[in-house]
C-alpha cells in the first residue's frame, strides 16, 4: 500500500513537470509577406534565437519602421543586408555567406516601442535576432519619409 502511494506521488509528480515542461516552450520566426511586409513572432524566445526569411524592398525616400504589438517584452534586433549578388535560386550555403555581411541598418526595438531608420533603396535580407528573453509580434514596414 505505501508503495502505491509514492508511485501515484512521483507519477503525479512528473506529469506536473511535463505540464511546466510545455508551458515553456518558445516560438521565434520571421515571414516576409507578398505586400513588402515583414512579421516577427516570438513566444517565451531565449536569447541568441534568431531567424532570417526572403526580402524587402524599399524605394527611394523610404525608411525601415517596426511597430511591436501591446504587450511585448523583451529586446529584438533586426539586421538589414543587402541583397547584393544574391541570386533567386541561391543555396542554403549563398545565403548564410551573405547573411554574414555587415547590416546596412540595424534597429533595436526594446518593449513596446516602435521605431523606424533610413536606408538607401535596394532589397535586403532580414535577420531577425532575440538579445534576450522576447515575446511578441513585430511588424516591418516599408514607409515614406516624412
Amino acid at each position: 500500500m505505501k508503495l502505491r502511494k509514492i508511485g501515484v506521488i512521483v507519477t503525479v509528480l512528473m506529469l506536473a513537470m511535463l505540464m511546466m515542461t510545455g508551458c515553456s516552450s518558445s516560438e521565434f520566426g520571421l515571414v516576409v509577406n507578398d505586400d513588402n511586409t515583414a512579421v516577427v513572432t516570438a513566444e517565451n524566445a531565449g536569447e541568441d534565437d534568431s531567424s532570417s526569411a526572403g526580402t524587402i524592398t524599399v524605394g527611394e525616400n523610404q525608411q525601415i519602421s517596426v511597430e511591436a504589438s501591446e504587450g511585448a517584452e523583451g529586446t529584438l534586433q533586426l539586421d538589414f543586408i543587402t541583397e547584393g549578388e544574391l541570386s533567386e535560386d541561391a543555396d542554403a550555403d549563398e545565403l548564410a555567406e551573405a547573411l554574414e555581411a555587415a547590416p546596412t541598418l540595424t534597429l533595436v526595438v526594446e518593449g513596446e516601442q516602435s521605431t523606424s531608420g533610413p536606408i538607401p533603396a535596394g532589397d535586403y535580407l532580414i535577420k531577425a535576432s532575440s538579445l534576450d528573453k522576447l515575446t511578441g509580434t513585430y511588424t516591418i514596414s516599408v514607409t515614406d519619409m516624412k
